[in-house]
């Protein structure tokens, strides 16, 4: 089952998601999954990823971020800091549904979306009990140097770049320096997989080999031969969906 959801974020907007609820009586292991920078919660990824783990027999919410449409918020000032927060509003709306077994809950995303995921590991350590990385970056600088060399980012002066068409506040890179040596850098102790694509040009593949080696808890690293960044073959991306699950199975159910 899927149906519509709304709940507000720390700064009182509304946040817009999708919640799929397996059949049966509960309570089940939950996964909030999360989209990349410029995406929200209708991503064709992300809705697979749900939907694969809804039939796996997991709740799962996949919400749109603050500054992201339909959630309300400015885009040109997001922070990942404010993601991080939204994470937790989703934690809180979750924690209302009887359905949803407390002690098990999951995080997965993808690009800027599982760079959140990961902090927020640590931030919402109480919470979270295993996450899925896919696409992550490690290094924001290199980030910021494809967007320059691909000539798709301009400063336009009062500390804001153009993005890709995107005006967005030059803190949001810079903050993530930060929240990487804060929250990123031996602080993770829950299970974690690291998936990427060798052929990824947005965010390089070394970034992943640099996040694993960072990780306290149980993990793996894969690695998709031909893979973009954002998985456009379908076989890649079926690659994703079924590890994701397979991760979550592994280490959020309940064993009988």
């Amino acid at each position: 089952m899927q149906k519509q959801v709304s709940f507000k974020s720390s700064k009182g907007y509304l946040l817009k998601g999708i919640l799929h609820v397996p059949k049966g009586q509960g309570p089940f292991p939950t996964v909030i999954v999360q989209h990349g920078f410029k995406s929200n919660h209708h991503n064709s990824l992300i809705k697979s990823i749900a939907q694969n783990l809804e039939k796996s027999g997991f709740i799962v919410l996949r919400f749109t971020f603050s500054g992201h449409k339909p959630s309300g918020g400015n885009y040109k000032n997001v922070l990942v800091s404010q993601f991080v927060k939204d994470v937790k509003a989703a934690i809180n709306f979750l924690l209302t549904i009887p359905q949803v077994n407390k002690f098990r809950i999951g995080m997965a995303g993808h690009s800027m979306g599982a760079f959140t995921a990961l902090i927020s590991s640590n931030i919402h350590k109480k919470y979270i009990r295993s996450a899925v990385s896919v696409s992550s970056l490690y290094d924001p600088g290199a980030v910021v140097n494809s967007y320059k060399r691909e000539k798709k980012i301009d400063e336009v002066g009062e500390g804001y770049w153009m993005i890709s068409g995107f005006k967005v506040t030059a803190k949001h890179f810079d903050e993530r320096m930060y929240l990487r040596k804060k929250y990123l850098v031996g602080g993770i102790y829950c299970p974690v997989l690291i998936i990427h694509g060798n052929k990824d040009k947005r965010v390089q593949i070394k970034d992943a080999y640099s996040i694993y080696k960072l990780l306290n808890g149980p993990k793996e690293l894969k690695i998709i031969k031909g893979a973009d960044h954002n998985f456009h073959n379908q076989k890649h991306a079926r690659r994703v969906v079924n590890l994701t699950a397979k991760w979550f199975k592994k280490y959020l159910v309940v064993a009988d």
